[in-house]
């Protein structure tokens, strides 16, 4: 009951910090976002196909992944809560997540200060900056919630698709995701 959202917490926050270093280097730097998280998906690559091959994969595995999680962290198929479809499905509960985390974003930047503040930043940063609002704040909060949801991803596919980490999982997702923004 409990480790579930103590894996899913602390994806976010891991990602959140991850994605606030490039808001960081911004704020102190100007160094340029798309840049950096471009760069830093390398880095993050890299570190997890270290730690899987050479800390995390299981003795005698030819594949690099680790061992599959427990059944009691494995998010059930939507086809066990919905009897309509059909058991072959691979949509998990995540799907639902995934619409709950939109609606909570959409609220969040429609209806609170922090959405506004991001909102009025992104439209035009001299007049916000102008009005009071803190850009570089700004900056980092927008980051750190944009890693903490790219974060979402990476663990409803461990915990509901492949019930374990498999290298090379993402396959350019992040690449596509900009191209379909």
């Amino acid at each position: 009951v409990f480790l579930l959202p103590l894996c899913i917490g602390s994806a976010m926050v891991s990602g959140a910090i991850w994605g606030g270093i490039p808001g960081w280097l911004r704020v102190r730097f100007g160094a340029h976002e798309v840049i950096n998280t471009i760069m830093m998906n390398f880095i993050a690559f890299g570190l997890v196909d270290y730690l899987v091959l050479n800390h995390l994969k299981p003795n005698g595995e030819m594949i690099s992944q680790t061992a599959q999680i427990s059944g009691g962290l494995q998010l059930p198929r939507l086809s066990t809560v919905v009897p309509f479809l059909p058991n072959s499905n691979p949509l998990e509960l995540s799907f639902l997540g995934a619409i709950g985390a939109a609606l909570l974003f959409h609220g969040f930047l429609k209806r609170t200060v922090w959405g506004y503040r991001i909102r009025m930043v992104g439209l035009n940063a001299e007049a916000s900056i102008r009005s009071g609002i803190s850009e570089s704040r700004t900056i980092l909060l927008s980051m750190g919630l944009g890693g903490a949801v790219a974060a979402l991803v990476g663990v409803w596919d461990v915990l509901g698709y492949h019930y374990r980490f498999v290298s090379g999982f993402n396959a350019g997702w992040g690449f596509l995701g900009i191209a379909v923004a």
